[in-house]
């Protein structure tokens, strides 16, 4: 099925439709959408170059952030947005700690300062 076939099939709730053929449309119209989208960052897309206004030639521009989510849903386990896998309640305790280590240490270059000037 190509792209204007699976662009015609209506999404109005007026029109019934057939459970298995519309998510078929749906597979095909996503397919053809990642198409598009792997051109960007492989081919190219043409975009005209101006001077003052004119169009003076004609250039390529590629597209970094599209071949970024690609590669993510390529190799998620290389490429995904690194989250934390503490629990919260975890966290807050290895913050907390880290703040009263730096709180003490200052308290204890201030100490020694003050020792060294008697």
């Amino acid at each position: 099925m190509k792209w204007a076939e699976a662009t015609s099939i209506s999404t109005s709730a007026a029109i019934p439709r057939s459970q298995p053929l519309w998510d078929q449309a749906l597979d095909v119209a996503a397919d053809v959408l990642e198409d598009e989208v792997r051109r960007g960052p492989y081919e190219g897309v043409e975009e005209p170059v101006l001077h003052k206004g004119e169009k003076v030639e004609v250039g390529k521009k590629y597209s970094d952030v599209l071949l970024i989510f690609l590669l993510k849903g390529i190799r998620p386990q290389k490429f995904r947005e690194s989250r934390a896998t503490i629990p919260p309640a975890e966290l807050n305790k290895i913050i907390e700690a880290e703040f009263n280590a730096r709180r003490s240490r200052k308290r204890l270059k201030r100490w020694s300062l003050s020792t060294d000037m008697h």
